[in-house]
């Protein structure tokens, strides 16, 4: 009995030690950042901030990729990332499975520059991984959606100084607090040569924190739910024959 207990314990642990962000590998396990929405009020909604300490140089381009999950709720509109160039321009992907529209928006003083808008059928986008890709440069940007591509045709600078945020913000001039229904993972960062410099995985973390695989970079998370962190908590509470 009293070893059953035991093993239960120690189960228990190495569970909570591997969702912490320490040396434990599970290839096959359930990972992603899911971020609470509308469902919640505004202080308790997700926010993922790339760039807690200081802006990245992406000069001259870069590019960002990463996959989404959308999820039907009533409310559906928010900011799946908000990318800040310089404190002046932003650069946002904004999803509203409600009228079953993603779109890319670039913004400058509050006015709209560009709007690249993808169509997207609510039942088959749903509850699956979708591959989101931007390549920006001087000249504009490149949007993917899963195999689909469209550009938005337009001068950008301010790439030494870039802010990248995820869900809700604090910024001052780009503030806002509507957060899809969403969950992402494997987050990835490449210059203008193609080479990865960053990649959150969204798996490993420190409890509000996460480290990018390449150069430690960190990243703070808000109000997140971890989804290994559940996996774990299913994984380990088993029944144990005594």
């Amino acid at each position: 009995m009293q070893r059953g207990i035991y093993i239960l314990i120690m189960l228990l642990f190495v569970g909570n030690y591997a969702a912490w962000g320490n040396p434990v590998n599970f290839a096959s396990t359930r990972y992603g950042l899911t971020f609470r929405s509308h469902t919640v009020n505004q202080d308790e909604r997700t926010s993922l901030d790339l760039s807690p300490e200081e802006c990245f140089n992406l000069k001259p381009g870069f590019s960002m990729s990463f996959d989404l999950k959308l999820f039907e709720a009533n409310l559906t509109y928010g900011y799946v990332f908000r990318i800040i160039l310089d404190e002046i321009s932003s650069f946002d992907l904004i999803t509203n499975l409600n009228t079953e529209k993603l779109n890319y928006v670039l913004s400058k003083s509050s006015s709209i520059l560009k709007n690249c808008e993808f169509q997207c059928n609510k039942d088959s986008v749903t509850d699956r991984w979708l591959k989101i890709r931007i390549d920006v440069d001087e000249n504009g940007i490149r949007c993917m959606v899963d195999s689909t591509m469209k550009i938005i045709s337009h001068p950008l600078k301010g790439f030494e100084n870039i802010k990248i945020s995820f869900g809700k913000n604090r910024y001052s001039s780009f503030y806002t607090t509507d957060v899809p229904p969403m969950a992402i993972r494997d987050l990835r960062l490449y210059n203008n040569e193609g080479e990865l410099i960053h990649y959150w995985r969204m798996q490993q973390h420190n409890r509000d924190e996460i480290f990018d695989l390449i150069g430690g970079k960190r990243a703070v998370v808000e109000n997140g739910i971890w989804d290994i962190d559940g996996h774990v908590k299913w994984k380990h509470c088993i029944s144990i024959p005594f």
